[in-house]
């Protein structure tokens, strides 16, 4: 617990209006000792994050601050999701989403998609954002795996996640193509697609994880000693996005 910040003051302005932050506290194990945990929450009656409008994060604590800035982005909104051929790239069908109801995203038997079986594709109004991060969650935590390759074992087999990401994505035609490599179980699966601000995008692409490259905005012989923070006075990552979801139900490959 050496790294937690106890005690700060902790606050979010959008024009005249700052929002606190209160520091929550957590139950020391065996003990039953309340502690700090590092954790600052919103008080109740925060007001709701707005589009396209900019808030300022100030932290204080032991004489010192850090500052950061966000611009929210436009709302996105999921317009359709399909399955496309594979070769030619046709819609094969349309796949339910959340408008239709949370139900029919994971039964309807348009949304049952057999796994490696066409491309998945949301198509969305473009905003004017750096670049969108496609978020992947397996939401049955005992289904079973559909991913098989020569090049993995059981120990390989062990490690994989049920929550994965995508590095940032350019998206400018408003098509987004969700990745199969992600995919390692069979089930329900959530898929956030994240329009991202200045500030999540450059701390995105400048992580160690993804220095090779070869994504959106990277530049040929990007490499970062550390990720891009932008903050004033600190580390860590003050940023903001735009969200919406699909849902769909992997089968077995045929």
């Amino acid at each position: 617990m050496n790294s937690v910040v106890q005690g700060a003051a902790v606050e979010i302005r959008q024009g005249e209006s700052v929002c606190l932050y209160r520091e929550e506290k957590g139950v020391l194990p065996f003990s039953g000792n309340e502690i700090s945990i590092g954790k600052y929450v919103p008080m109740e009656d925060a007001p709701l994050v707005m589009p396209q409008t900019e808030y300022q994060l100030t932290v204080r604590s032991d004489g010192r601050e850090a500052r950061a800035v966000t611009v929210t982005p436009e709302r996105i909104q999921v317009d359709r999701s399909v399955l496309v051929d594979e070769k030619t790239l046709e819609v094969l069908r349309d796949l339910k989403t959340f408008a239709d109801g949370e139900d029919a995203v994971y039964s309807a038997s348009a949304n049952q998609v057999n796994y490696l079986d066409g491309l998945l594709e949301v198509r969305i109004a473009p905003v004017d954002v750096p670049a969108y991060q496609v978020g992947i969650f397996s939401l049955d935590l005992d289904s079973e795996r559909v991913l098989e390759a020569d090049f993995l074992d059981e120990e390989d087999y062990a490690d994989l996640e049920r929550e994965e990401s995508s590095p940032p994505l350019e998206a400018s035609d408003g098509r987004l193509r969700l990745p199969w490599f992600a995919v390692y179980f069979g089930g329900r699966h959530l898929i956030r697609i994240y329009a991202l601000d200045k500030n999540w995008f450059d701390f995105a692409r400048s992580s160690p994880d993804e220095n090779g490259g070869g994504f959106a905005g990277s530049l040929a012989g990007d490499r970062f000693e550390r990720p891009l923070f932008h903050v004033e006075g600190g580390i860590g990552l003050f940023g903001s996005a735009s969200v919406d979801s699909v849902g769909f139900f992997v089968l077995p490959k045929k």
